[in-house]
């Protein structure tokens, strides 16, 4: 199967078996992006940065709350879930809002080639 991916991938884009081999997390060249999609997506790279770093200071603080809470308490799983559940949830919304702006730059062989590498951009 994953042949099978690389080579429809291989017809339409620049992306060859060298290429995965020495492919770098985040790399966007196999895309050949225009220069005006270039410049727009490293626009909306620099706000997902910040927006990233926001985030795990955000789940820093959450992960502290949670074990001071359990220090000075028994463990009690609603707390714990509800906490959990909105940093994945704020994760996700991050996650889905970058793949929106990315998704409306691209044309339509650029989207089937950045959904290979779909799972490098995942928010944890």
């Amino acid at each position: 199967m994953l042949l099978t991916i690389i080579l429809s991938l291989q017809a339409e884009h620049a992306i060859t078996l060298e290429y995965l081999k020495n492919h770098t997390p985040r790399d966007l060249s196999c895309l050949e992006l225009t220069v005006e999609q270039n410049n727009k997506i490293n626009k909306i790279l620099i706000d997902y940065k910040k927006t990233l770093l926001e985030f795990n200071d955000y789940k820093k603080e959450k992960e502290i709350l949670i074990k001071n809470y359990i220090k000075s308490k028994n463990f009690d799983k609603d707390f714990y879930f509800s906490i959990k559940s909105d940093m994945q949830k704020k994760g996700l919304a991050i996650e889905t809002n970058f793949f929106d702006k990315i998704f409306k730059i691209l044309d339509d062989n650029q989207k089937e080639a950045f959904l290979y590498f779909l799972e490098e951009w995942r928010v944890e």
